[in-house]
C-alpha cells in the first residue's frame, strides 16, 4: 500500500443536503441540529482532528480560512488563522496567517494543553520552518526555530518532523517552498522524529530514521527505498508517542507502484527507550490512542470491512470492537471520561461521510448524521469531517463542504448522548 494514497471522490454529485438521524446496524435514530459556524466568503476548515481546537472553556474554536485553493498550495500561497466565538455570535477574530500548511494536515494550529489563552502554528521563516507562539490575551508572540506537529500534555515539549522530506514523499503532507536537506539519502541519522523544547526552543533526536530502517518488519523489503515519518502523537499520560514510519522506492513523479511503498505503526517512550514496531503494516486513514496502554487502530484490508483494533502497545496484543457495525475507513476517537467513540466513516458510496458515536461497553451505536460531499477530481480537497470533541464532551466540530460552499466547519451537540 502506497502510505501516501488517498481516496479520490470523482463520482457526480447534484445534491449535498445532510440527512439527520440515519438509520444504523442498531436501529438508533436521533435528530441533532447542525449549526453552520463559518460561511462564504472563502473556504473555512481546521484539518486532522487529533489536536486541540477548543480552547480550556470550551468557548472558542480554531480554524483556518483560504480564499482560493490551488490542487496543492504553492510555496507563497497564504492561509489565515483564527478563533471562532461560539458564545457570541459565531463572531471570528483574525489571529495571524502563516505560508506554511498543505490541506491534510494544515500548519499544525492548536491550543496548548492546560494553557486558557496559549496557542501555536508553524510558519516559515526565512530559510527555515518555525513555529509561532501566540498568547490571545496579551497579544504576545514567541517564535521558535523548529516546527511543531504533537504537544505534550504538559504544554512544555511537541513531537516534530522533516516537513521539507515529507513534502518530497508525500506532497500533501510537508509543507512546499524549502529542501530536504537529506534528500539524496535514503535513512539519515540526521532525520526522524523529534523534541521540541517549548521553552527553550531546543531540539533533540527521539528516533532517527536510520534506526527505523534497521528495525526489522516481517515480509517487508524496502531495500532501496527512501524513509520518513508521519502522524505523530504523545499517549495521553506523555509517557509514549506513536508515529508512522513509511518508506517508499522513489521515482520522477514520486510515487510508488504497489508493493514499493509501505507504512508501519512504531510506538517509543519519550525518553527514547522502548521503541516498537508492530505487525500492523497496512495503516489507512487514522491510528489514535484509546488510552496510555492502548492503540485504536483500523487497518486497510484492500478494500474490505474491517474493524476497529485496540493493540496492546506493550504485549501487540489485538482486540476487535464494533466488528461489523461501523462500516468504511474513517478517524475514531474516544469522548473524554467516557467509554463513548466518535469518528467519521465511509458511507454507502465514496461521497458519503457518516459521523457517529459507538459505546464500547454497552455496543450501542447511533448515527448522528450522514454529510454528502461534492465530488473532486483532486485528491487533496477532498472532505472528510474530521471531528474534534470539546473538553466537556458535549459539542463536535466538523468540516464539511454538504452545503455547496466549499469547506466550512460546522457545530454539533451530542450531549445527550455523551453526558
Amino acid at each position: 500500500m502506497n502510505p501516501c494514497s488517498r481516496r479520490r471522490f470523482l463520482t457526480n454529485c447534484l445534491s449535498a443536503i445532510p440527512v439527520l438521524a440515519m438509520g444504523c446496524a442498531t436501529g438508533n435514530k436521533i435528530s441533532i441540529p447542525i449549526r453552520a459556524l463559518t460561511g462564504k466568503p472563502g473556504y473555512h476548515w481546521f484539518g486532522l482532528p487529533d489536536r486541540l481546537a477548543f480552547d480550556l472553556a470550551d468557548r472558542y474554536v480554531l480554524g483556518h480560512a483560504l480564499e482560493t485553493k490551488n490542487s496543492l498550495p504553492h510555496p507563497d500561497d497564504v492561509i489565515r488563522i483564527g478563533m471562532i466565538d461560539i458564545k457570541s455570535n459565531d463572531r471570528w477574530y483574525e489571529l495571524g496567517n502563516t505560508q506554511t500548511w498543505n490541506l491534510n494536515q494544515d500548519c499544525m494550529l492548536q491550543w496548548l494543553p492546560g494553557s486558557a489563552t496559549r496557542l501555536i502554528w508553524n510558519n516559515r521563516q526565512g530559510s527555515f520552518f518555525g513555529s509561532v507562539l501566540l498568547d490571545i490575551k496579551s497579544g504576545q508572540k514567541q517564535f521558535l526555530p523548529y516546527p511543531v506537529y504533537s504537544l505534550h500534555a504538559d504544554g512544555k515539549t511537541a513531537l516534530s518532523l522533516d516537513f521539507e522530506r515529507l513534502y518530497d514523499l508525500c506532497p500533501g503532507y510537508g509543507y512546499a517552498g524549502l529542501n530536504d536537506v537529506n534528500q539524496a539519502v535514503p535513512a539519515p541519522g540526521n532525520a526522524g522524529v523529534y523534541k521540541i523544547d517549548l521553552e527553550t526552543g531546543d531540539r533533540q533526536t527521539l528516533v532517527s530514521l536510520a534506526q527505523l530502517a534497521e528495525l526489522p518488519q516481517a515480509n517487508v523489503d524496502w531495500t532501496g527505498a527512501w524513509h520518513f515519518v508521519n502522524r505523530l502523537q504523545y499517549s495521553p499520560d506523555g509517557e509514549h508517542c506513536y508515529f508512522i514510519h513509511g518508506w517508499q522506492k522513489r521515482r520522477a513523479d514520486n510515487n510508488a507502484p504497489d508493493g514499493d511503498a509501505g507504512a508501519r505503526i512504531v510506538t517509543v517512550a519519550t525518553d527514547g527507550s522502548a521503541l516498537r514496531a508492530f505487525d500492523l503494516v497496512d495503516v489507512d486513514s487514522f491510528c489514535n490512542w484509546y488510552d496510555s496502554q492502548h492503540l485504536l487502530y483500523r487497518a486497510a484490508a484492500s478494500g474490505k470491512q474491517t474493524p476497529l483494533l485496540l493493540v496492546n502497545i506493550e504485549t501487540g496484543e489485538r482486540q476487535e470492537i464494533a466488528a461489523g457495525i461501523i462500516p468504511g475507513n474513517g478517524y475514531c476517537a474516544r469522548v473524554p471520561g467516557t467509554e463513548w467513540l466518535f469518528g467519521d466513516a465511509a458511507g454507502e458510496s465514496p461521497e458519503i461521510r457518516r459521523l457517529y458515536l459507538y459505546n464500547n461497553m454497552s455496543g450501542q451505536v447511533k448515527d448522528v448524521a450522514t454529510f454528502t460531499q461534492p465530488a473532486v477530481n483532486n485528491a487533496e480537497w477532498r472532505v472528510q469531517l474530521n471531528p474534534r470533541i470539546s473538553h466537556d464532551g458535549k459539542k463536535l466540530v466538523i468540516d464539511s463542504a454538504h452545503e455547496i460552499n466549499g469547506p466550512q466547519m460546522y457545530l454539533i451537540d451530542v450531549g445527550k448522548i455523551t453526558r
